[in-house]
């Protein structure tokens, strides 16, 4: 069987589901700070409604542009998902980031790797050490991490 036949999957709403920054709007910081909430209800992945650019005339899924969210890291995380151990099972963590950005540790046995996904219309400083193995535009990859996410960037640090 794979994996998603047997998934607990947990649809998210992201303008609604929780708002940290207290505008009123849900945000992808609201959903980082419920991932813990999530892991303990036994969820193994998120749907989440539309996030792409829309002019909310019904609520987001008037998608203006189907390509204006950031789709092909996740073709490549898949890939080296299937590869590596510490991104396919193991222990995962959350680290300590800006608003507006994914950062996780994925580690199983001596192998680790930290994913950072920048959500923000911004470059965004992150703390974190190690070679950029994946990176959603191929920029820098298998350099020393220079501790910026670019505006839209997802990387895979080998740590």
């Amino acid at each position: 069987m794979r994996w998603w036949q047997t998934a607990v999957v947990y649809q998210i709403y992201p303008r609604s589901f929780a708002d940290a920054t207290g505008d009123g709007v849900g945000d992808f910081a609201g959903i980082r700070g419920r991932l813990d909430h999530l892991a303990w209800l036994g969820v193994d992945a998120l749907w989440l409604s539309p996030i792409f650019r829309s002019p909310m005339k019904d609520f987001g899924y008037d998608v203006a542009d189907y390509c204006d969210v950031i789709l092909h890291p996740y073709r490549r995380l898949l890939a080296l998902r299937r590869a590596s151990p510490a991104l396919h099972a193991g222990s995962c963590r959350l680290l300590e980031g800006p608003a507006g950005v994914l950062a996780y540790e994925r580690a199983a046995g001596t192998e680790r790797r930290i994913v950072l996904v920048n959500f923000t219309g911004e470059r965004v400083s992150v703390a974190a050490h190690g070679r950029v193995e994946i990176a959603s535009d191929r920029a820098g990859e298998g350099q020393p991490y220079a501790g910026v996410v670019a505006r839209g960037q997802a990387l895979v640090l080998r740590a």
